[in-house]
This record gives structure tokens, sequence and C-alpha cells, in this order.
């Protein structure tokens, strides 16, 4: 069975090798993850879907979240991930009809970014040390790239512990590119262990940028029995689902392509579970051990309730706590 698994794991990792269109309001993008990350969206596992929005706001719409080839392949055989390393591509969902200038995209870097604060001065090289002094709070870092469509910034964090166990830190990158008219919003999270690791997610940033950049574009899509059609409805009758144009700057030329249906079986929709809202009241379980979570949670006005046995809090309270895989349903 597992071997089973393995194979179709294989396959689906060489189909998300290439691009893949995601409609962002009238326009299609070609998204893909850089080397040696998957999108997840094949699996449609609701697991998977809680915590790509975990760590976005839901005022955007998530494009892509991937893992890592290695995390997606203990996933899918039913194994644990690890977790250290995970990006996601999202776009607003207020502006994703609307088309994107040059001005309005420098307004929404600057909205985005103004209460970031400033680095470090230059010349820290020290990050643990300068975040161990922040008490837990995430810091501006650096800046990776400034261009007129891309923005894109260094942040870190130390992750809650209790005082007895070794340090831990978190990195993480936010881009906002704009791309044919559309503001997407990029971030790349690694766990922050040595060096290697901030050079990693520096390195992997900014090749992502660029690869979506050179991504081929789909200019137009022309639907069967539209303009431009009539000879592939000829040759490929009900099974043609539309036509469209590719434009590969890398390349310097248009490809003709035709999307066709290979089968058609049966399927009923699984009922989804509406997002929680940040500001929605969940109940989580802490046990008596854990003081320093008792503590953080009060702090962020969490209530006790003692015959439940249960704290009372917000939804973004409980994932700034990583406690939200501790949700007790009523």
């Amino acid at each position: 069975m597992r071997l089973a698994v393995s194979l179709l794991l294989f396959l689906s990792l060489a189909a998300n090798a290439t691009p893949f269109a995601v409609q962002v309001g009238d326009t299609r993008l070609g998204i893909d993850a850089p080397p040696g990350f998957s999108d997840t969206s094949f699996t449609g596992s609701p697991r998977l879907q809680e915590l790509a929005e975990s760590i976005t706001s839901a005022s955007n719409r998530i494009l892509m979240f991937a893992l890592t080839d290695a995390d997606l392949r203990r996933f899918t055989l039913g194994d644990q991930i690890e977790a250290k390393r995970y990006m996601v591509a999202v776009t607003p969902r207020g502006l994703e009809r609307e088309r994107i200038t040059p001005g309005a995209f420098t307004n929404l870097v600057a909205d985005s970014l103004r209460e970031l604060g400033k680095p470090p001065p230059a010349g820290t090289s020290d990050y643990p040390k300068y975040l161990d002094a922040l008490q837990g709070r995430p810091a501006l870092l650096a800046e990776l790239r400034r261009e007129p469509n891309a923005v894109s910034i260094l942040q870190g964090a130390r992750l809650p512990s209790a005082s007895s166990e070794t340090p831990r830190y978190m990195l993480s990158t936010t881009t906002l590119l704009l791309l044919r008219g559309k503001a997407l919003n990029l971030t790349v999270y690694g766990a922050y262990d040595s060096q290697a690791d901030l050079d990693w997610i520096r390195v992997v940033t900014l090749r992502w940028i660029e690869e979506l950049q050179l991504c081929v574009e789909t200019r137009l899509t022309r639907r069967a029995g539209q303009a431009g059609t009539k000879k592939y409805v000829q040759r490929y009758g009900d099974r043609l689902v539309c036509v469209r144009y590719l434009y590969d700057r890398e390349k310097n030329c248009r490809h003709k392509t035709v999307e066709l249906i290979v089968e058609t079986v049966p399927w009923q929709p699984n009922a989804r579970r509406p997002r929680r809202s940040d500001e929605e009241i969940i109940a989580v379980r802490i046990t008596w051990t854990e003081s320093d979570l008792r503590e953080r949670a009060k702090r962020l006005g969490a209530i006790w309730r003692p015959v439940q046995k249960l704290w009372e809090m917000r939804w973004i309270d409980a994932k700034r706590l990583g406690i939200s895989d501790r949700i007790v349903s009523s």
C-alpha cells in the first residue's frame, strides 16, 4: 500500500514541477513553487488547508501553500511532518478584481510595511542575540529587494519556550509582488538554527521572485465555441474546454495550447467548514503544568471556565500562542 502511495506522490511531484494557472480576478497567473517544494492543493487535505489559513489573514485568498518535497512525502504516507520550512502565496481579496497600477502598488507597500519598525544597526550579525532582547516580538532584520514591482523583507522572532529549554528561532521573508497588474504576497518560513538557514531563506526567496517574474504568461483564453476555436472544436468535439495563448519571456515565443476533457466520472463535493475569523471565540485546553502558557494566555485576555475546564480566547490569540490545534468543539 505504501508503495502505491509513494508512486502516486512521485507522479504528483512531477506534475507540480511546472507552473499551474490560478485565476486572480480576470487574470490568469502562472504560479510555481521553488525547487524542493510542492504545492499541497492536490491533496485536498482540510488539515493542510487549516494550517495554511492559520499563517495568513482571513482577508487574503490562498493561491498556493507549499511544503518541502520530504514533508509532502511524509504527509502522504501518514507520517508526521517536520514543518521546518514552508511557504504560502496569497492575494488580497479586496484587490483581487482590481487592476493595480504601479502607483497603487507603491501605496500598498507603504501601508503594509509601515508598522514593521527599523532593522537592526548596520553590521549586526548576531541575530539570535538581537531577537533575545525583543522578548519574542517579531523584528524586521533586513530588506532583501526593493524594485518598482517587488519589495522583499526578512523578519525573525524567538519562539515561545520554557526558560529551561534551548531557545528556538524562526525566520520569514515577506515579498509584495506586482505581477501583470495583480498584487501577490509571498511568504517563506524557515527554522533558524544556523547561518546556513539564514543564507537559505535569502536565496530561495530571491530565486522564487525571479522565477515567478519569468513564468509563462497566459494572455488570452478562448472557451470552446468562441472566435479562434472553430477548427479545434471540429477536431476535438465536446472534449475541448478552451484554447490558450501562452507567452514565454525566457524563450521569446508564443505557444497555443488546448485543454481537453480526458475523463468524466460522478463526483460530489465535500462539505467545507467555514473559515474562522480572527475575532471568533474558541475554547482550548491548557494543562495545569503549563504555567508560562497560562500566563501568556491571560495577558492576551483569555478567560478560564472552571466548569468546562477550558480557556476561552480569540482564534487569533490561539494562533499566536501556537495552540490552535487544541480547540475543543462544543
